[in-house]
């Protein structure tokens, strides 16, 4: 399954059969279902993103696995901020605040939670150059 599409399509059949949970490279690991608006296409996008709870907000990371690109909705979040939001069986409706993670206190903070708290985020920091 080499299609990134066919693969996260898996993961948010997978979520939504077993309320938010997963098997595979994701399992233990707190999973999300973000809903953007395409920026070029203006059609609905739907991407499985890991996630930390920081007190009531979901923090989620642009990682792209350690890309030196953001990933696809990093970019739809910056065009359309107002996002859907689904954990477990809840849907929820956000209007993010996008961060650079080494500008402020509380970032660093949250994103040393991040690292700490999901499996191979500090792999994938080490990669990544941004």
């Amino acid at each position: 399954m080499s299609d990134p599409n066919d693969w996260n399509k898996q993961i948010i059949e997978e979520f939504r059969a077993n309320d938010g949970k997963v098997g595979g490279h994701f399992e233990n690991m707190t999973l999300l279902l973000l809903h953007t608006t395409g920026v070029k296409s203006g059609q609905p996008r739907l991407n499985p993103v890991a996630y930390v709870k920081d007190g009531d907000q979901y923090v989620i990371m642009a990682s792209k696995g350690g890309a030196p690109t953001h990933p696809d909705w990093y970019y739809n979040l910056v065009a359309n901020p107002q996002v859907t939001v689904e954990v477990g069986s809840e849907n929820s409706r956000h209007w993010p605040k996008l961060r650079k993670a080494r500008n402020a206190k509380c970032c660093l903070r949250r994103c040393r939670t991040y690292i700490l708290t999901l499996p191979n985020t500090s792999e994938i920091q080490s990669a990544s150059y941004r």
